[in-house]
């Protein structure tokens, strides 16, 4: 099921088709290349994106108690959570505030038996990664590979998992 992540009403609308939620997965990420601390506007535009994007949806399903009982939730983040890069200067403090919440959701989901992982893949090569001028990253069907794995481990205490380049 896909709704735009930003939007309560494709949001809203998702949901109601769906119950219960066993496996939901959550992925948004936006940012201009060659961006700087100066551009105040870029900085409102990526967290509205990166990490509101992600925070919506959740807490709207959280809302509604249709999370099944070992419900896993993935969340889709970025290396740029724990490294920096230079010219994401507004993308990668959105997706350290974006490591942040997954902590503190996990945290608050695992005594219900919901579990949280979060996917850290390093550049995803899609058609933007040309803007980057980056040839070295994963192909988005390595990071489903892995999240179909999670899937179907026993492992429900969630966790964190780095991707790196292929």
């Amino acid at each position: 099921m896909y709704a735009d992540a930003i939007s309560e009403d494709s949001v809203n609308a998702a949901i109601v088709k769906i119950d219960p939620i066993d496996v939901l997965i959550v992925t948004v990420g936006n940012t201009a290349k060659d961006t700087s601390v100066e551009d105040y506007e870029e900085f409102k535009k990526d967290f509205e994106i990166n990490y509101y994007g992600v925070v919506n949806p959740i807490t709207r399903i959280l809302s509604t108690d249709k999370l099944s009982k070992n419900a896993k939730i993935f969340i889709i983040t970025s290396t740029s959570g724990h490294h920096a890069h230079k010219s994401l200067d507004p993308y990668a403090p959105s997706k350290w505030a974006l490591e942040s919440f997954c902590s503190a959701l996990s945290s608050e989901l695992s005594n219900e038996g919901k579990s949280v992982h979060i996917i850290r893949p390093s550049t995803i090569l899609n058609e933007r990664s040309s803007d980057f001028k980056s040839e070295n990253g994963i192909p988005a069907s390595k990071v489903a590979e892995k999240i179909y794995d999670l899937t179907k481990s026993k492992k429900s205490n969630g966790g964190g998992y780095y991707l790196p380049s292929t």
